[in-house]
């Protein structure tokens, strides 16, 4: 693992907010990290804006770029379940296993 960037998520991620979360994931993919993981454990809200943003960043990396997100409990990980988001993003449940699927050089490898 050459770089990974964390990002912090913390309070609510929702049609105000969400465009910050977007500008800042295009600032951070000037830098050229091998890996994003965007931890979600300290919202206090997730709305489908703030998932939505999430997926399309997911989709614009096409691979170049690991992309992990770190959700866990009702106010993250259950809404993104449902929707059917983990489907389209990797997810983790803790920002340790998350970073270790980062390093890991295996694309299929992940724990969650």
């Amino acid at each position: 693992m050459d770089s990974t960037v964390i990002m912090n998520c913390v309070g609510d991620l929702d049609i105000t907010t969400a465009a910050v979360l977007e500008r800042q994931i295009d600032e951070v993919l000037k830098c050229g990290p091998d890996a994003i993981v965007v931890d979600l454990t300290e919202l206090d809200f997730l709305a489908a804006r703030g998932m939505n943003v999430l997926i399309r960043a997911n989709g614009r990396l096409g691979g170049r770029v690991k992309f992990l997100v770190v959700a866990d409990g009702p106010k993250t990980r259950r809404p993104m379940t449902l929707i059917g988001v983990d489907s389209q993003v990797t997810l983790h449940s803790t920002r340790d296993t998350a970073l270790a699927a980062a390093a890991n050089p295996d694309p299929l490898a992940s724990s969650i």
